[in-house]
């Protein structure tokens, strides 16, 4: 139990990725529970996630987020470039060594449709396969999400199988199927490879 508690007073490892348009700093739980907990009265947002819908008390939201420790378990705040004004989260969860689960939740309705998650989650995976010894990354969504699916396909994810009526929506008692989505970092890097090859080609 001792142990326990220093770990959680440990200062974490900074982690902190720069995209074009935005800052991504891995953050403590309780700070992105406190500052996202107007986010839980977002229906929309809440199921996004999979998540129970609310009312939620601020310990009950904090605690839908999993402890992390900047090593295996992240939560980034994602912000635009230049600001403190959080807009979304990415998540990143090494479930077993190399292998990465995802999720990401956008608060801010005002960046919804804006290329957020493409471009935020590109650069994670960057992080995932080049410095955190990753080998391979994965999601899962829900049928009715097309936007998170949209998300995963643009960025080359496969779809590598269905949980057919696996998941309940709270707000309409529909029963969807949950999709899972894969990309393996030989995957990634070949993409990678094929953007700048064209973005060369382009300049020529």
């Amino acid at each position: 139990m001792v142990k326990s508690l220093l770990k959680r007073l440990l200062p974490l490892p900074r982690v902190v990725i720069e995209t074009e348009r935005f800052t991504l700093r891995a953050v403590r739980r309780d700070w992105l529970g406190a500052r996202s907990l107007h986010w839980s009265e977002d229906t929309d947002f809440v199921e996004g996630l999979g998540w129970p819908p609310g009312p939620y008390k601020p310990r009950q939201w904090r605690r839908r987020f999993n402890r992390p420790d900047n090593r295996k378990i992240f939560h980034f705040a994602i912000f635009p470039r230049g600001t403190e004004t959080l807009i979304g989260a990415h998540g990143v969860n090494f479930t077993e060594p190399g292998i990465a689960s995802l999720y990401v939740g956008i608060g801010d309705h005002a960046w919804w449709g804006k290329g957020v998650v493409q471009e935020v989650r590109a650069a994670l995976l960057d992080f995932i396969f080049d410095q955190a010894g990753g080998h391979r990354a994965f999601g899962m969504v829900h049928a009715s999400n097309t936007a998170s699916i949209y998300n995963y396909q643009r960025l080359g994810f496969r779809h590598e199988g269905t949980l057919r009526r696996h998941r309940t929506l709270a707000r309409t008692g529909e029963q969807v199927d949950l999709l899972a989505f894969g990309m393996l970092k030989e995957e990634w890097q070949a993409r990678r490879r094929g953007v700048k090859s064209a973005a060369i080609a382009g300049i020529r």
